[in-house]
């Protein structure tokens, strides 16, 4: 301790107040800073469990659309792949994030080819083709709204060739006991770290708690010698 007010170790009263309430506002910035990371792990055990719930939930049908899971998904990677104290957890749930990310995509495009073609099929009809005829046909002419002929009289039109059907996106049962595995074991990490979070935190409000009643004490011990010096003189 660095002496005060010239030469000695003497400290005034409000020299010592000034270092408690220091020491006071460090703690309650640890406390706040605990109580946010406790928040956050919060956050992400719910949405983790959303997902998990989103993923069985749609893996019964009937329409297996997982489109909505994987913007769960990114949002969830999005929010916390950053973020120092979630990035391992994260990385251990990619391989899962990365495949059902990768087979919405494919489906999505597969889904887009089909209604394109279906559209091509649709119009080939409208002119007078017979979707179970042969490949090339002669179409009657389809004037435009101008009466200019779209199609001339008989001319050999190509069938469009029909895209299979949507397949359906669907995991295994050792999908899920992979998947379920993996994330419950980052569950049991986060409900870990939050065990650890409280206690430091019972431990931060203790010591915060002890400074005050320092504090009123020393103040009370204080107003008594100054009293008590006072009357002596007078």
């Amino acid at each position: 301790m660095s002496s005060i007010s010239g030469g000695g170790n003497y400290m005034s009263d409000g020299a010592i107040m000034e270092w408690l309430a220091t020491q006071q506002d460090r703690l309650y910035g640890d406390l706040r800073d605990s109580m946010s990371s406790a928040e956050k792990r919060a956050e992400f055990t719910d949405e983790l469990n959303d997902i998990k719930t989103a993923l069985h939930e749609t893996n019964r049908g009937p329409s297996y659309d997982f489109s909505h899971v994987d913007q769960q998904m990114q949002a969830f990677l999005e929010k916390y792949g950053s973020d120092p104290e979630f990035t391992e957890l994260v990385e251990g749930l990619k391989p899962m994030i990365d495949r059902v990310h990768g087979d919405t995509q494919a489906r999505l495009t597969n889904a887009a080819d089909v209604a394109a073609s279906q559209r091509e099929m649709d119009a080939f009809v409208a002119r007078g083709g017979d979707p179970n005829g042969d490949s090339v046909q002669r179409l009657e002419p389809l004037p435009d709204p101008k009466g200019r002929q779209v199609v001339r009289p008989y001319d050999l039109v190509p069938k469009p060739t029909l895209v299979g059907t949507l397949p359906q996106q669907i995991y295994t049962k050792d999908d899920f006991e992979t998947w379920d595995a993996t994330m419950g074991g980052k569950l049991d990490v986060v409900g870990k770290n939050d065990q650890l979070t409280m206690i430091h935190i019972q431990q931060l409000k203790a010591t915060i708690d002890q400074g005050s009643q320092f504090g009123s004490q020393f103040i009370a011990s204080s107003d008594k010698t100054s009293s008590s010096i006072i009357n002596n003189i007078a």
